[in-house]
């Protein structure tokens, strides 16, 4: 009778168990729509792969990829080991396949930022803060497992990530035009243009670099900007994953209370780098009047550009900062604090006291806290610093964090050695900053943005052999970019082809919606007047001064 009753309860719990399974996430209706679920478990796996490796099995696809120019990757063997074995322990619990994906570190950005992006070719880019900020291996599986449920849940057929960026970041396009523009902008009052004495270009170069870091913080708060409903599907699916792998459950809850402080504190440093880089915009466009009065430069064009950039200073492209970082982290993600409030609501809904009170194994952090690991992560960190101080203008400092950043195993790589490099171009110290790129491991992939920042320095330096294996490497990987066309036409003077000069040049002014800043580059560097309406150096500055809508 004993036997028969505890036979008895076993069905009983066997059955409850199977019912409460009914009602989770990843056998609703709304999954089961995916078309990456089956129904079963067993088929759903990821290949570890190098950004190089992915590149090529992606040549020639439809879908952009995002990682040629999403950042700089921190591409260690252990920690790809890690993030693989976290993925392929969540996966194992999937009902159905999986699309090829791929996981990579993007080392660049603020030490602050905690959370990760998943692209339309399904990149997945954890932001090396979490690496840096998470208590445990769940809080590490909580991120990717929320990242693998987009992927999962076929999230990114309906993002248009190029369209998005594109819209997204118009004001980031700013930041380059800023600085192409304190370099263009050489010409004299006999022309009746404007030459600029080396302190308003000084100032006018690193309110770019603060425009720059400012961009880096809001964007990758959420670089994909996925709805709110696809937002809880993807953390509601996640937590089932992690729950049948064997993590605990705070640990998701965990990751989103840090995604929330990492907003709040990236919203501040941002509003500083707005705030600071008005005021030195304004202090620029003071020097400059000064100075045209002062050398009696009179020129209707520019009396008009002076008034439309004082008029319109408040309302232009400056005011991205914090207004954007809000905006954006807004619409594409739900305040996390409701987020953790609907996960816990779900959680209390789906599962046993028991598996809600499973705790986070502290211990694992050790995994990526120390050796190897936690040595790569120190030293990008220190990387990251730097770019932050150089935007406040401590060079001394940024100094000091370069060279810790340079130390091993990161001597080599890509990042440490473009901050290296950043540190150097704004200490007007161009040996140093040519050095630290000749110090770039060959194999390192390097995003597009810092390949044409650093042609541009090859090309100042004379540097023609390495600027021509520069522009090779980077075209090899991603085709042909148009940032390249100035390098190009650099090259082309180096060994007098002017023919070739002149049809750079014509191929840089014809490119659609070709970029102000671009078209003055090309400009100035061939000699050649772009056709009338593809803008000049000074438009090129009026341009940051646009009007709202």
């Amino acid at each position: 009778m004993k036997n028969f009753l505890t036979s008895l309860v076993c069905v009983g719990l066997l059955s409850l168990a199977t019912a409460q399974a009914a009602d989770l996430y990843i056998n609703s209706k709304k999954v089961a729509k995916s078309a990456n679920y089956t129904g079963s478990t067993g088929a759903a796996s990821l290949r570890p792969t190098t950004s190089r490796q992915w590149i090529e099995s992606n040549r020639g696809g439809t879908t952009e990829l995002a990682i040629s120019n999403f950042g700089f990757l921190i591409e260690d063997p252990a920690l790809n080991k890690l993030l693989y074995g976290i993925g392929n322990r969540l996966l194992a619990h999937w009902p159905g396949t999986i699309p090829p994906a791929a996981i990579f570190v993007q080392g660049d950005g603020s030490p602050l930022l905690y959370g990760a992006a998943t692209t339309q070719a399904q990149e997945i880019f954890i932001r090396y803060g979490v690496l840096l900020h998470a208590e445990s291996e769940d809080e590490l599986a909580a991120v990717v497992a929320h990242e693998l449920g987009h992927v999962l849940l076929e999230h990114g057929k309906t993002l248009d990530y190029k369209k998005d960026m594109q819209t997204a970041l118009q004001t980031a396009e700013d930041a380059g035009e800023l600085y192409a523009t304190a370099r263009a902008l050489e010409v004299d009052s006999a022309t009746k243009n404007i030459t600029l004495d080396p302190a308003i270009e000084k100032s006018l170069k690193r309110t770019a670099e603060q425009k720059i870091v400012a961009n880096q913080l809001y964007t990758s708060v959420h670089a994909t900007v996925y709805s709110r409903a696809h937002e809880i599907a993807a953390d509601q699916l996640a937590l089932d994953l992690l729950v049948a792998a064997g993590y605990s459950p705070a640990g998701i809850k965990n990751s989103l209370e840090r995604m929330a402080h990492s907003h709040a504190l990236s919203t501040e440093v941002s509003s500083f780098f707005e705030a600071s880089s008005k005021a030195m915009l304004e202090d620029t466009l003071q020097a400059v009047q000064q100075y045209t009065d002062e050398n009696g430069i009179q020129s209707a064009q520019l009396s008009q550009f002076m008034n439309n950039s004082q008029d319109q200073l408040k309302d232009s492209a400056l005011d991205f900062g914090k207004s954007a970082l809000k905006k954006f982290s807004s619409s594409s993600h739900p305040v996390p604090r409701k987020r953790v409030k609907k996960l816990t609501a779900y959680l209390y809904d789906s599962y046993s006291r028991s598996v809600r009170r499973r705790q986070p194994d502290a211990a694992s952090a050790s995994q990526f806290r120390e050796g190897a690991i936690g040595a790569v992560v120190q030293n990008y960190s220190a990387a990251n610093q730097a770019i932050e101080i150089i935007g406040y203008g401590d060079l001394d400092a940024a100094k000091t964090l370069t060279e810790n950043a340079l130390g091993k195993p990161t001597n080599n790589d890509a990042y440490t050695n473009y901050a290296a490099f950043m540190y150097g171009r704004s200490a007007n110290d161009t040996k140093s900053a040519l050095r630290n790129l000749q110090s770039i491991d060959a194999d390192s992939l390097v995003p597009i943005f810092a390949s044409v920042e650093m042609a541009d320095m090859l090309a100042f330096a004379g540097e023609t052999s390495r600027l021509s294996a520069l522009v090779d490497k980077s075209e090899s990987l991603f085709g042909p970019v148009e940032e390249f066309f100035p390098a190009k036409i650099s090259l082309a003077l180096a060994v007098d082809d002017q023919l070739k000069v002149q049809n750079l040049a014509s191929q840089c002014f014809a490119v659609d919606a070709a970029s102000k800043a671009l078209v003055a580059r090309c400009a100035e560097v061939s000699g050649i007047n772009p056709p009338e309406g593809t803008g000049s150096p000074l438009k090129s500055l009026g341009n940051l001064f646009k009007p709202k809508n």
